[in-house]
């Protein structure tokens, strides 16, 4: 999939920026505002005797030219994001499922008037794994590994880990009673890294950590008249 296009008298972003730092934006028109968007994924499974193997790839590019003013002078911003994501799962028999994916996101932010530039690199690796042990108790898992490495300021690195336990009861195992254990390691920090036109921001928010719950599910599985 993709799409292309250009903006004729563009709403654009007119910046004043004082000697303390203080901005004030106002807005104006402008031509020259042009976009170009792509994505698509492959996919490949493999049946084997008694599992399946499945292969993942997906990809998406992301490319603006937008005009802007900052302090009356007349700018264009380049800016493309790109994600490429690889992933592989494995199953066998209703009885165990593990997958690992890497996903890479490039951003970047190219002043050509002012001469700067702005650049974002972060990767997740991600490992999760599910075991049936019988039709009643399962456990599950996934680890993710993430690592956000800005042009500007420190590179941030942090993992969570989360689990679960399942057991089922009743005669047609229609009942369930959960336990999760999320963010193990205590390194939930909700990190966002994106581009703007003549910026990069990285937000930290406050969230939740380590947390415990507990959760009860029936299931009726039983649908229309009896026969």
């Amino acid at each position: 999939n993709g799409s292309a296009g250009i903006i004729d008298n563009a709403i654009i972003d007119s910046t004043f920026i004082d000697q303390q730092s203080r901005r004030s934006v106002y807005l104006t028109n402008s031509n020259g505002s042009k976009y170009v968007n792509f994505g698509g994924y492959l996919r490949k499974s493999v049946k084997l005797k008694n599992s399946e193997l499945q292969l993942t790839f997906n990809t998406s590019f992301n490319f603006n030219k937008r005009p802007t003013f900052t302090n009356t002078l007349f700018n264009f911003s380049n800016n493309t994001n790109t994600t490429n994501t690889v992933s592989t799962s494995y199953t066998y028999k209703d009885k165990l499922g593990i997958e690992a994916s890497e996903a890479l996101n490039v951003s970047s932010s190219k002043q050509t008037t002012l001469g700067t530039a702005y650049k974002n690199v972060s990767t997740t690796t991600t490992f999760s794994g599910n075991n049936n042990f019988n039709k009643k108790i399962s456990l599950s898992s996934n680890v993710n590994f993430n690592n956000n490495n800005p042009s500007v300021g420190d590179d941030i690195n942090f993992i969570i880990w989360n689990a679960n336990a399942t057991y089922r009861f009743t005669k047609g195992n229609n009942a369930e009673i959960k336990f999760s254990a999320l963010d193990l390691l205590r390194q939930n920090r909700s990190i966002s890294n994106f581009t703007s036109t003549n910026s990069l921001t990285t937000s930290i928010r406050n969230v939740l950590q380590q947390y415990f719950m507990v959760t009860l599910s029936y299931y009726p599985r039983k649908f229309g008249n009896n026969a």
